[in-house]
Parts: structure tokens; sequence; C-alpha cells
């Protein structure tokens, strides 16, 4: 299965008014049943990015006679947590020796966080270097599924 994460963070501080974050998460859930019975591993992560970005503004201003220098800096924290897995393998039996529904699943999820108001919010928007649609997104693309017989059980 194909599978497309985008993160996108907008962080906006005040001078000296600490560090702001935000975070958003992308993530792409997988599970095949059989016989509308979940297989096992159950629900798996088939691919998931988290991030963070920090904004921490601590100017000041050493005025001249006519002038003033700036000093002081500007920090910025990015931090990024990813995991893919490329397939699984489920299974679940043993079955009766007849027809069966098998069906494969996949659900994406998007989240994003302010630590301004403490709480989730509806993902940001905007444009950053040459992506002018840049925004939170999963997206699943191709897949496939093989199914295969196993007589692994029974008397030795």
């Amino acid at each position: 299965m194909e599978c497309a994460l985008w993160t996108f963070n907008t962080v906006t501080a005040t001078n000296g008014g600490g560090k702001s974050s935000s975070s958003s998460r992308a993530a792409i859930t997988a599970w095949v049943e059989v016989d509308d019975v979940k297989a096992s591993p159950e629900e798996v992560v088939y691919c998931d990015r988290a991030q963070a970005v920090g904004l921490a503004v601590n100017l000041t201003c050493n005025a001249g006679t006519t002038s003033c220098t700036i000093g002081g800096d500007i920090t910025l924290d990015l931090f990024q947590a990813t995991k893919n897995a490329n397939s699984f393998t489920f299974f679940l039996g043993p079955l009766s020796p007849t027809t069966h529904s098998v069906k494969a699943y996949a659900t994406a999820e998007i989240q994003c966080w302010s630590s301004t108001t403490g709480t989730f919010i509806t993902c940001p928007t905007g444009s950053v270097a040459n992506y002018t649609n840049a925004q939170t997104q999963a997206l699943i693309g191709k897949r496939s599924l093989l199914i295969e017989e196993q007589q692994n059980f029974g008397t030795q």
C-alpha cells in the first residue's frame, strides 16, 4: 500500500514571551477482516508522522543616539518522529472449507495542537517555499492484497 503524509505547522511568538509551539500528526492505520472478523494482528500502523515546532523570540534594543542595535536571539525548534511499514501479514484460522469474504480497510487521521490554547485545533494551511498549499494530510494510494491458503494446522 502506498502512503503519503504531509505535516504543516504555524507558530507565532511574542518577544520575551517564552516558547510557543504547535504540532501536527498524520497517520494511516490498516486491518483485514475475514467473514467480518478482524484478522491478527488486528489494526496496525502503516505510516505515522508527528511533527512539533517551537519558536522563542528574545530580542533587545540597545538604543544609541540616532539608532537602535538589535541583539538577542530567535530559536526555532523542529522535531519529527516517523514510523513506516512496507507490508503486513495478517492471519485468521483455522477456517472452514467454504467461500469466505476478505476485506482490507485503512483509515487516515490528522491532528493539530496549539500550545497557546492547549487544545486540538483546525489544522492550518499556508504557503512555504514553493508549496502554495501546505497543509497536514494523510493519503492512501495504490494497494494490493494477496490471499494465500496455509494448511498449517491439524495432526502431525
